[in-house]
């Protein structure tokens, strides 16, 4: 698949983006980037500072997107489709189909100090934010980010992997935990910490039985 302008700015609200913040991502020095089946893709880093708990936009075209789109399907989080590249624009007037799920992205990685740390939640939909209020980030490893940024602890980013449905040893709704703890914990950058909280998707209970 090819990713041909992809750029990323800070909300303002809905789809509009703070005036001058919207700048364009490359890929080894390249405008447009090909992901191939089952990849990871990287852009190069984009200077500048991110304060905590920005709400970080990433505008993607592709001219060939068609069939299964891999992606987050409950985000919790507005995000907003169009026809065409508007992926420059900061008013927002074309980004007029709002969307539930978020596709194609997985993370953002943010360059700290060496001495920062970071948590992983792994869990399933209790994790991921079930029934929490969309678009106030109400995820309890939302309010765990919150307090880290308070307390007196290097440790202070929080990559929240819940997978609604997900399982400890079974695939299902995306790779089991064991099957992603390398993809989804170990390979994330400057891990202290891992809060796993899965188990309740193992039990089934049949009236009668």
């Amino acid at each position: 698949m090819t990713f041909d302008s992809v750029y990323a700015g800070l909300q303002l609200k809905d789809a509009r983006l703070v005036s001058g913040s919207n700048r364009r991502l490359t890929f080894d020095g390249s405008s447009s980037v090909i992901v191939e089946p089952g990849s990871t893709v990287y852009s190069d880093p984009l200077p500048g500072r991110l304060a905590a708990g920005s709400n970080l936009v990433v505008s993607l075209h592709s001219p060939d997107a068609a069939g299964p789109v891999t992606g987050h399907w409950m985000a919790l989080q507005t995000s907003y489709a169009t026809r065409g590249d508007h992926t420059a624009e900061e008013s927002g007037a074309h980004w007029t189909e709002s969307i539930g799920s978020w596709f194609y992205l997985d993370a953002v990685s943010v360059r700290t100090p060496s001495a920062t740390g970071a948590v992983v939640t792994l869990g399933d939909s209790i994790t991921d934010g079930w029934q929490s209020t969309t678009d106030l980030n109400r995820r309890w490893p939302d309010y765990l980010a919150r307090r880290l940024q308070k307390a007196d602890t290097v440790v202070k980013g929080v990559a929240n992997e819940g997978i609604s449905g997900n399982k400890v040893l079974a695939d299902g709704a995306g790779p089991s935990a064991l099957n992603r703890l390398d993809r989804d914990v170990l390979s994330q950058p400057r891990v202290r910490t891992v809060f796993l909280f899965e188990g309740v998707n193992e039990l089934n209970v049949h009236p009668g039985v």
